[in-house]
């Protein structure tokens, strides 16, 4: 999967913490040269993410055209959206390279716990699917 950030930063407009890399526009591309996506989350002792890595590219087939990468970006963006919306969750994104991001939840206060628990699971659940489904496109793990 290939994730393309604007040039633009997160100032916190949408309620999110601002202190995120940007995250407003996210595109796929074509050009990396791994052809299975790898994603890796570390998810916490109360059941929510703390981390979550992915690089590569699942497939060979150009923008607009990988149903995979497609599917991966939709979940991974929509979460890192709706953690960053939450101006009490700290979050920290990055995919400056092209094929890379690394996402990391930084504080969870306790009563948004639960709520993470929730995206977090949405979130693994769809990227087990694909993996499951497209097992030579995707590689997912977990790391407790």
């Amino acid at each position: 999967m290939s994730i393309n950030i604007n040039e633009e930063r997160d100032t916190g407009e949408r309620g999110g913490t601002g202190n995120s890399t940007p995250i407003s526009r996210w595109t796929i591309l074509s050009d990396s040269d791994d052809e299975v996506l790898k994603v890796s989350a570390s998810i916490g002792d109360k059941g929510f993410l703390r981390e979550l890595k992915a690089s590569g590219h699942a497939g060979t087939e150009t923008a607009g055209e990988n149903i995979v990468c497609a599917a991966a970006t939709v979940l991974i963006r929509t979460a890192v959206r709706l953690l960053d919306s939450d101006s009490s969750v700290k979050v920290f994104c990055t995919a400056e390279k092209r094929g890379k991001i690394i996402f990391v939840l930084e504080t969870v206060p306790d009563d948004k716990k639960e709520w993470v628990k929730g995206v977090t699971d949405c979130l693994v659940l769809g990227l087990k699917e694909l993996a499951d489904e497209f097992p030579d496109r995707i590689k997912f793990k977990i790391i407790k």
